[in-house]
């Protein structure tokens, strides 16, 4: 009874660390969207719509570049682990990188900061989206896969809602950095907690 409620627990600890990486990947691939004009003050001159849309098109881009590499490591004894650390850390990385460029946003590579920040969160996208129905297969029993699977597909929607209702409203209250503050303040709890919880 005590190992069944061990293991109960440890596959709700998986779920809840996989869905908060991948919402807060949904939320890093749309974060800039919805901020435009506040985009457009901070990096004048060189911000443009052609910006923009390299930006938000880098997950995808990046998908197809880092699927391959997330699929060979899934496959490994302890894959699955090891891909949402290795995500915890592209994410923090990516969002650190992000915020570095908003240190002195004026100067030409300040934008090409966020673009290489941008691309490593963006390399996260094969784990948030390609491995729901591994994790489900792996931790849950076949009663559980569907809603297991639900869960951790919906995490990454999730996230893209989030910026779509929350990123104007803090752009508009404290600047755009704001934003990309609590992207990073996420990224360091979710790889914080996933190096202390994250089961074997």
């Amino acid at each position: 009874m005590g190992s069944e409620r061990v293991q109960q627990a440890k596959k709700f600890i998986v779920l809840s660390l996989f869905c908060a990486l991948s919402a807060i990947n949904g939320f890093a691939w749309l974060m800039f969207d919805p901020a435009k004009k506040d985009l457009e003050k901070v990096f004048d001159p060189h911000f443009s719509t052609s910006q923009l849309t390299l930006l938000s098109s880098w997950q995808p881009i990046m998908y197809m570049v880092a699927a391959p590499f997330a699929t060979a490591a899934l496959v490994k004894p302890d894959g699955l682990r090891t891909v949402m650390k290795v995500g915890c850390v592209l994410e923090l990385m990516g969002s650190t990188i992000k915020f570095l460029a908003l240190i002195s946003p004026h100067h030409a590579f300040s934008l090409a900061l966020l673009h290489v920040g941008q691309i490593l969160s963006a390399c996260v996208s094969p784990i948030a989206i390609g491995t729901p129905a591994e994790l489900s297969a792996v931790w849950f029993p076949e009663d559980q896969r569907a809603r297991a699977t639900g869960c951790a597909v919906l995490a990454n929607n999730l996230g893209n809602g989030i910026a779509y209702l929350t990123v104007p409203a803090i752009a508009n209250a404290f600047g755009y950095s704001h934003v990309v503050m609590m992207e990073f303040l996420i990224a360091v709890i979710l790889i914080s907690l996933s190096w202390l919880f994250l089961p074997p």
